[in-house]
């Protein structure tokens, strides 16, 4: 499994850059059937200086991922502390 952090400052709020971000992946999401290990998180705690997300993601489809992310800001990370997130669509929600 593959995980990515997407960061938006507040520029890319005022521009709705994340609620973009969150229909693409849906889309995408319903677009490749979504598979079991396809998820969008965010954090439960407000940042200061803007929000961000974190998609678990197939191995198998990372390159899917990495170019679905390619116009935002993230990194590839280890896997982050799932305490600290709330899932907000995947296996166990959808909207």
């Amino acid at each position: 499994m593959k995980w990515f952090h997407i960061r938006f400052d507040r520029n890319d709020i005022f521009k709705h850059n994340d609620s973009v971000f969150v229909r693409q992946f849906i889309e995408f999401s319903s677009k490749v059937k979504h598979p079991e290990k396809l998820s969008l998180y965010s954090l439960k705690f407000r940042m200061d200086d803007g929000s961000a997300y974190y998609v678990s993601s197939p191995a198998e489809l990372d390159y899917k991922v990495k170019a679905l992310l390619s116009r935002f800001s993230y990194t590839e990370v280890a896997r982050p502390n799932l305490k600290l997130l709330t899932l907000e669509f995947g296996k166990d929600k959808l909207f």
